[in-house]
């Protein structure tokens, strides 16, 4: 290891724990501070090649920290299959052992193209942080600096980082209790359901749709049963009832003694951790990994085991519940490890119990989910080639299958009715707030700008859970005097508004594959300077515009030039073929075929 030096007289690249992209220049910073997937990775390929690379080494390490855990954790408790450990390993690895690997990977490639001779931190001591991993800036700065043989200088002094580490266990004490009171409470739920063929884990409202169009063509095509256990709080019985879905709450398994079991693990982890220390010691780990990353993962699980490991319990031991009263021939979950929800357990169990588990696609996949590997689920199965790349090489389940997906598979042709009323449709997200403060430059006030000067209305139509917005995207109106009408969620359907729009522009959203699929041209806008969140430049049927300069450009030439608007046209069947897969209206049909084969292997 590389002792602190000097850096006043050689060139030192500095990385900080502000979020990408802080405003700062190469010569002040890298800004570290963020998710991975955050970090300037030069495009969306890069950054899927490099966690190709990162992920399996993260789950070697995972393997290796995992050897010098007590057993407690890594047996299973009476009357489950999978220990509590495998039921939140992934999640770590995701949140705690990646960002390391991505932080340190990111700085030896800049260190490198910049020809430093010195790498140093600088960390804010505001910044709270640091006990979850988002922050982790000096141990992946303090490895990068020793793989490339150069020197390195801390930003804190050895003190600091000593209350930091001392603090992480008390901190998520009180977080584990925060998170025990808002434990779910068993409901009056009658359980009379009978075991089903499939049994759907679900969160989330987006999903509903397509579990009740795979439930049906399971029911009609393969004559198998099929239920749905909500996951989500607050639950989604009206949706599922519309839809007409067979199912049942989550909450209605929890057993009286449950979160008196949860609670009995509150405070463990001083004990788990000494065990760990111990056996770190007598495995020689620091000599496989590097000490530094081993001390940033020792922070990030000492924070993980005080904060979460009551919540791990009880959420194992649901897992067992459910499956202990309903006995599925097959479990179907829709969402990856990394985003940490209940029903990760459930899959954890339902694999040790040797009950096929599937995975199906809900929705576009990106730059987020290319940082966590996949459980080993007997099938996967995925609606367009993207999702194919990104899962290829990390985790150990089946090879992903592209079979179409029933939000988008019964329409190949653009939909009736369309027409052009001049009007630009533009459609915001959930987190324009956090938007405003990555990017230098508002992409909606240079839009607005635009319009205005080219005479056209446009009409925004706010996402569903951006209605706080609503006051700022007024005050942009008002001091860009564009003619916009804002359209709130619910007082007119999206695929109205498609019909009649000249242009569709959003950031990421997947309606940018609902204007390919209306016929309308369509741009995405990326003033981060981050790798694109989902490649749906690809195949040239979206433009894509990364400075305002580019917006205000392409927004002319596909309102005005009709051979602009021709080239995105020509591009359609091949952008519907990669982005969306087959559109034959059987995708429902070729998924329950995959999961009737699953039922018959488990009979």
């Amino acid at each position: 290891m590389k002792h602190p030096m000097d850096t006043n007289n050689c060139q030192v690249l500095v990385a900080t724990d502000w979020c990408y992209p802080a405003r700062l220049s190469k010569e002040e910073g890298l800004a570290l501070g963020g998710q991975p997937w955050e970090l300037a990775w030069p495009d969306t390929e890069c950054c899927y090649e490099m966690a190709r690379e990162i992920v399996p080494r993260a789950w070697e390490i995972l393997s290796l920290i995992e050897q010098a855990l007590p057993e407690v954790l890594t047996t299973p408790q009476p009357s489950l299959h999978a220990s509590v450990w495998e039921g939140m390993r992934d999640v770590f690895a995701y949140r705690a052992i990646v960002p390391l690997l991505a932080r340190k990977q990111f700085i030896v490639e800049q260190a490198h193209q910049q020809e430093v001779a010195a790498v140093a931190s600088r960390e804010r001591v505001s910044n709270l942080h640091w006990w979850n991993g988002l922050a982790a800036v000096s141990e992946p700065a303090q490895a990068a600096a020793d793989e490339l043989d150069i020197g390195y200088q801390p930003g804190r002094s050895a003190a600091w980082y000593r209350l930091r580490h001392w603090l992480a266990g008390p901190l998520g004490t009180g977080k584990a209790i925060g998170e025990l009171l808002r434990l779910d409470r068993p409901t009056r739920e009658t359980l009379q359901h009978p075991d089903p063929d499939v049994m759907f884990l679900i969160y989330g409202p987006t999903v509903v749709r397509i579990v009740a169009a795979i439930a049906e063509a399971l029911h009609n095509e393969q004559a198998l049963s099929s239920l749905a256990v909500d996951f989500q709080p607050g639950g989604l019985n009206q949706q599922l009832q519309q839809a007409q879905t067979e199912h049942c709450l989550a909450s209605s398994f929890i057993e009286p003694n449950l979160s008196r079991t949860a609670w009995s693990w509150l405070g463990r982890w001083p004990a788990i951790m000494r065990t760990y220390h111990r056996r770190t010691k007598e495995l020689q780990l620091s000599e496989q990994i590097h000490e530094a990353l081993l001390q940033a993962i020792e922070l990030r699980l000492t924070y993980t085991l005080s904060a979460y490991l009551p919540r791990a319990v009880w959420r194992s031991r649901l897992a067992g519940a459910i499956l202990d009263q309903i006995k599925p021939k097959s479990v179907v979950t829709m969402h990856l490890p990394g985003d940490g929800h209940a029903m990760n357990a459930m899959v954890v169990e339902a694999q040790k119990r040797g009950i096929p588990t599937v995975f199906v696609q809900h929705g576009i996949m990106g730059t987020r989910n290319a940082m966590t590997a996949t459980l080993p689920y007997q099938r996967v199965l995925v609606f367009h080639q993207p999702a194919v790349e990104l899962l290829e090489g990390k985790g150990a389940a089946a090879p992903a299958e592209i079979v179409g997906s029933p939000f988008y598979d019964d329409i190949s042709q653009p939909a009736a009715g369309q027409r052009d009323e001049g009007y630009v449709l533009v459609a915001s997200q959930p987190d324009e707030q956090i938007e405003r403060r990555r990017s230098q430059h508002s992409w909606l006030r240079v839009l607005f700008a635009a319009c205005k000067s080219l005479g056209r209305e446009v009409i925004l139509k706010v996402h569903p859970d951006d209605a706080d917005n609503i006051s700022y995207y007024q005050q942009l109106v008002d001091e860009t005097d564009a003619l916009v009408r804002i359209a709130r969620h619910g007082e007119q359907p999206l695929s109205e508004l498609m019909a009649g729009c000249s242009l569709f522009i959003s950031r990421f959203s997947t309606t940018l594959l609902d204007a390919v699929l209306a016929g309308k041209p369509a741009i995405m806008v990326n003033f981060t300077g981050q790798p694109n969140p989902y490649p749906f430049p690809r195949r040239r049927a979206v433009a894509a515009a990364y400075t305002p300069q580019e917006l205000s450009t392409k927004l002319r030439e596909l309102l005005e030039d009709p051979e602009a608007r021709a080239e995105l046209s020509a591009a359609r069947d091949d952008y519907i073929a990669y982005h969306i897969g087959p559109t034959d209206g059987q995708a429902a049909q070729r998924i329950a075929a995959a999961l009737a084969e699953c039922v018959e292997e488990s009979n």
